[in-house]
């Protein structure tokens, strides 16, 4: 018993760097990448004539994987409709990158992580421009 408790230990203990090492990372080819979809998904037709259309939630998230924070928020548009406003950040290297989702759909382009500062197209909302994609370091 005392062998087998042992082995499980080393076993355990070689494979913690394997498991921790699996987290992703952003790269300027998953960017590049989703940008690309951004720009098809940006000619499709809108659902809301406020909000251009762009990726889900779920597609960027196949592209640059889980966020490392969500925000979720409702902001009212000029016909008094209340929007789902959803920001995503991703943090890698001390610099951080901000996704705006409005009614699930990406609005902007996603920033390189070397951009310092870079911002995004304003997404169309018919709201305040404060609905922005960004990339920032603290």
């Amino acid at each position: 018993m005392p062998r087998t408790a042992a082995r499980f230990i080393i076993f355990t203990l070689l494979s913690m760097p394997v498991l921790t090492g699996c987290e992703r990372r952003l790269s300027s080819a998953n960017i590049e990448i989703a940008n690309k979809q951004q720009e098809i998904a940006a000619k499709r037709a809108s659902r809301n004539a406020h909000v251009t259309e762009g990726l889900a939630l779920k597609e960027v998230e196949s592209i640059l994987g889980q966020p490392a924070r969500v925000e979720m928020e409702k902001r009212p548009i000029l016909v008094q409709k209340q929007l789902e406003v959803t920001r995503w950040f991703y943090e890698q290297d001390g610099k951080t990158i901000e996704l705006v989702f409005v009614d699930g759909n990406l609005q902007g382009k996603i920033p390189q992580l070397g951009a310092q500062g870079a911002e995004v197209a304003t997404p169309n909302v018919g709201a305040p421009a404060i609905l922005s994609t960004t990339v920032s370091q603290p």
